[in-house]
């Protein structure tokens, strides 16, 4: 992947985050730790040609996984992980301000998406995710992976941990408490049964900009094995029968509003 094709030294590294990064966490229910990884720039994806399969050089973020939950993380029912990111305040590129990046489980072109709104109702959510970033900024990276970073005590709200902003956690407070950085109901986390690594436990990646109330946009779906490879396939580009009906419904609005 450009711009992501890095290649990652066994040495801990001070932690780096730039607006509109996304980053892929990982909590357990019941874990005083959490692992949180910025998989880089938004623009790294949504650029993908349709249908494109690549995978996410990262660093060994396996060994981190095993030492935070566990050998048997990938299959653990109690291991959940969810995608986030934010432009903030500023227009980043195409993305413009209170963009957020936010994942569901499942496959992208078949998850529901999450609704868009204005930028006052979207600010909630990335004030939120902004502070997170800011617990990750400046830190010691683990050895295994330069964006990889092992937070622990994540039920303390000062710590801004990954886990915190979910429901449940430190951070999830106010009106909105209980969902995911206050806005997504009832969370960005998926797994399951079969843990993180099951088909069904993949992350659907939406793309949320400020406006009307509407679907926003299907980006693609991470997965992850049971090694602790990531990977990310970007949405297939409409079929002719999808074109086709979108054009049909089109042509009764017109014709009604004629």
């Amino acid at each position: 992947m450009v711009g992501m094709a890095m290649t990652m030294a066994a040495n801990a590294a001070t932690t780096a985050y730039t607006a509109d990064d996304l980053f892929i966490g990982f909590t357990q229910v019941g874990n005083t730790s959490d692992y949180l990884v910025n998989i880089g720039q938004a623009s790294n994806y949504t650029s993908l040609a349709p249908n494109t399969t690549v995978s996410l050089s990262i660093g060994d973020i396996n060994t981190d996984l095993v030492a935070a939950f566990g050998s048997g993380y990938a299959t653990d029912s109690t291991v959940k992980w969810g995608a986030v990111g934010t432009t903030r305040l500023s227009a980043v590129g195409s993305d413009p301000a209170h963009t957020i990046y936010a994942s569901k489980q499942g496959d992208a072109t078949t998850a529901t998406p999450w609704n868009t709104g204005s930028s006052s109702t979207l600010s909630t959510g990335d004030a939120k995710i902004s502070t997170m970033t800011s617990g990750y900024l400046g830190k010691t990276s683990t050895a295994n992976s330069i964006v990889g970073l092992l937070q622990t005590n994540i039920g303390t709200a000062s710590n801004q941990a990954f886990a915190s902003f979910q429901p449940g956690g430190a951070n999830a407070t106010g009106g909105s408490a209980g969902l995911s950085f206050g806005l997504f109901n009832p969370s960005i986390l998926a797994g399951g049964a079969s843990g993180i690594s099951s088909v069904t436990s993949s992350l659907a990646l939406f793309r949320l900009t400020p406006g009307a109330v509407a679907p926003s946009q299907p980006i693609g779906t991470f997965s992850i094995d049971s090694s602790g490879s990531v990977s990310f396939t970007s949405v297939p580009e409409p079929t002719s029968a999808a074109l086709g009906l979108m054009g049909a419904v089109l042509l009764v609005a017109r014709r009604r509003r004629c």
